[in-house]
């Protein structure tokens, strides 16, 4: 396991103890895992909208 994974993990599980919940990105969602393993969906993430390719003559 690489440092920052581990590290991440660390402040994922004390962020869980303070607050009672983390906010994370699960697919198309941004969710807030409860420390009861309960899951509850904020917001849908928006497709960015690419600029449409330039033809130059």
């Amino acid at each position: 396991m690489k440092a920052t994974s581990k590290a991440i993990q660390q402040a994922s599980r004390r962020a869980m103890d303070t607050s009672g919940y983390v906010v994370v990105a699960e697919g198309d969602w941004i969710v807030r895992i409860h420390k009861d393993g309960h899951k509850e969906r904020i917001s849908r993430i928006e497709p960015i909208k690419r600029p449409q390719s330039v033809k130059l003559d």
